[in-house]
């Protein structure tokens, strides 16, 4: 018996326009804050067909798998497809659509999934089926929870940097900073990507892209914080320029902690050999 093509449908309406529903999934920089697994995402520059080509990191449990795809994201036909180029084992294939419809309720949303597995084994085919059921629904869900906000998505969104310099080694801090909890993507070239379980209040979704380079025998490290307020909680502190500020701050001193922390451990070290 031999594994055949599979398919999946997940539909759901919203009474957000369907444009603005749209944008969300064609802007693929904030995807890291829209959908909780995914962890970071890089352009790769345009894909062999007219599309573009990404590479994708999600948190599965404790582990972090990542995947190259192409996708199309048309803007006339509020319609994005993607396809991953080299799927991992069960799958050999997998490829989808987002389409987003104008309806007398708002917009009709519809993610199709079509896949290919390595297996005929029907309880992996199961287990699937139902693991992507899960992933369609938490994705549209936060598609359209983002698009029925009435604020504008640019005053909730918000990127923090910060330049510090440390008395240590670029090697060692980056090593420190690796052996942290927590889910993390590292890159090329001393880069790392951390996201928290949760975000503090007040905000909803947060990662941090970590560069450690080489200043004489010091480091220089630049933090790169991506974040989304809680529409709720920035409401309740007096607005997303207030709520902002706060966050900005508590995002600052997160950063100088975490390498204080880093600094003392080396030194620790240091003092057991």
């Amino acid at each position: 018996m031999t594994a055949a093509g599979r398919s999946a449908e997940y539909v759901a309406t919203t009474p957000a326009p369907a444009r603005r529903a749209y944008r969300l999934i064609a802007g693929i920089d904030r995807w890291p804050l829209l959908f909780a697994p995914c962890l970071h995402v890089e352009q790769l520059g345009p894909g062999p067909d007219g599309g573009d080509r990404f590479r994708m990191w999600v948190a599965s449990g404790d582990d972090v798998r990542a995947w190259t795809s192409t996708r199309h994201a048309d803007e006339q036909a509020l319609r994005v497809t993607f396809r991953q180029e080299r799927p991992s084992a069960p799958l050999s294939a997998a490829e989808g659509t987002w389409r987003f419809e104008p309806d007398t309720a708002g917009t009709r949303i519809t993610l199709t999934n079509a896949y290919t597995l390595t297996t005929a084994d029907e309880a992996t085919a199961t287990f699937l089926a139902g693991a992507l059921e899960r992933h369609n629904a938490d994705e549209v869900a936060a598609v359209r929870y983002w698009a029925e906000r009435p604020e504008d998505l640019d005053d909730l969104m918000f990127s923090l940097t910060q330049e510090i310099l440390l008395d240590l080694p670029a090697d060692t801090v980056h090593d420190l900073l690796c052996r942290g909890a927590g889910p993390r993507v590292r890159l090329p070239g001393r880069r790392l990507v951390l996201s928290g379980p949760a975000a503090p209040a007040p905000l909803r979704a947060h990662t941090a892209t970590w560069s450690v380079t080489d200043d004489g025998a010091r480091s220089r490290v630049l933090v790169r914080h991506d974040a989304a307020l809680d529409p709720d909680a920035a409401a309740l502190g007096g607005g997303p320029a207030r709520a902002r500020a706060t966050a900005e701050e508590q995002l600052r001193r997160s950063s100088l902690q975490i390498l204080e922390s880093a600094g003392a451990h080396a030194a620790d070290r240091a003092t057991a050999r």
